[in-house]
């Protein structure tokens, strides 16, 4: 027994050697490596570590193991800034090139890119509208617990823009997960669902409650909708001040919808005194983005001369683009130029086109139109 301990104490210390601290070089290298990883200085502590790994008898294994751990921190620094170069490009509407740098941080790994590339693809702004695509990314960020992308991705479910049957169940799932994580948007989403009935009881006053949510942490989308709820009195009493309030608020952030509403205000004289001039301002800002309401009600200041100058040519421009993104009253109004002739060639062809566009989505005028012309 004495024997064997004796022998077993000798090898432990023959093999001493292996067992102590590595190369002064080694520990000076790793331990910099560190301390720079630790400082968030990934490129600089990534040299040290491959420096390491040059010193004489180095821990290989440990090296690369913190190299990896350099590389995944370079590859998110990377990709978050390649998120926020194209968040700048969103913003000023440099959409292609907004576009790659998103594309770039998706692929990447970056959830917020992959969000907003997902709303890029879904609404088709700077891209061929593509709903697989939109799919695709908002899925991945949902992966990674991504709030606003929960609730973006419930819009798939309840607006039948991918020719998905809806799904208000998966809608309001995604929409509650989203809220959970504080997502304004999904506040906003939610208040959507009780103001229409869609997967809940229609309950005007608990819309309004997830409207204010959203308002109140600055969603333009939320902001918009409670003017709404206030300018129509809906589980609110009416009041046209306090729905300019929450229009303006929302336009001031650039909402087509938000500047689309402002203009309607001014226009009307609601809550604000009359000003055609600046109803005219807000429904320009929201048909230069592209929204249909404000193309159609800018073609009508141009048609009747109100807050600029009678232009039935500018009209049917604006007529026009809001009439192909499916606005029926526009086409109905494109219908009437070309029968009438107001800024094109009188063509009863074109007309009954429009007139019969309009009249499939139950556009009364247009039906009436179509009686007239005796193609109904």
């Amino acid at each position: 027994m004495k024997k064997s301990f004796i022998l077993l104490l000798t090898a432990l210390l023959s093999a001493a050697p292996l067992m102590a601290q590595y190369s002064p070089c080694y520990e000076a290298a790793f331990a910099e490596g560190k301390r720079l990883y630790n400082a968030g200085q990934y490129a600089q502590a990534n040299k040290y570590f491959n420096e390491a790994k040059g010193c004489p008898d180095p821990n290989t294994a440990a090296a690369n193991e913190w190299i990896g751990k350099c590389n995944k921190k370079l590859e998110e620094q990377e990709a978050f800034e390649a998120y926020e170069k194209g968040l700048r490009y969103y913003e000023n509407g440099e959409l292609k090139k907004a576009l790659e740098s998103f594309m770039s941080g998706a692929s990447k790994g970056n959830a917020d890119a992959q969000y907003m590339l997902g709303r890029m693809y879904y609404s088709g702004k700077g891209v061929d509208r593509d709903c697989k695509e939109a799919v695709k990314w908002y899925q991945k960020a949902i992966d990674q617990n991504h709030a606003d992308a929960m609730a973006w991705m419930s819009d798939v479910y309840v607006e039948k823009k991918c020719g998905d049957e809806v799904d208000y169940d998966k809608a309001l799932s995604l929409i509650r997960r989203s809220i959970a994580l504080g997502s304004a948007y999904g506040m906003n989403n939610l208040g959507y669902m009780y103001r229409h009935g869609y997967g809940v009881a229609q309950d005007y006053q608990e819309a309004v409650k997830w409207y204010r949510k959203s308002a109140e942490q600055g969603d333009s989308s939320g902001q918009c909708n409670l003017g709404y709820m206030y300018l129509n009195g809906y589980g609110v009493t009416q009041d046209y001040q306090e729905a300019v309030k929450w229009f303006r608020k929302s336009a001031e952030q650039g909402d087509s919808s938000g500047q689309n509403s402002l203009g309607y205000m001014y226009q009307n004289g609601y809550g604000v005194e009359q000003d055609y001039q600046e109803a005219v301002k807000w429904y320009r800002k929201s048909a230069e983005q592209g929204n249909a309401s404000g193309q159609y009600d800018l073609g009508l200041m141009y048609q009747y001369g109100e807050g600029v100058a009678q232009d039935y040519q500018e009209a049917v421009k604006w007529y026009r683009k809001s009439a192909e993104q499916g606005d029926a009253s526009a086409q109905s109004n494109l219908g009437y130029m070309y029968e009438e002739g107001y800024g094109v060639t009188k063509n009863r062809d074109e007309a009954i086109k429009w007139y019969r566009k309009a009249a499939e989505q139950g556009n009364d005028t247009s039906i009436i139109a179509l009686r007239r012309l005796g193609e109904y």
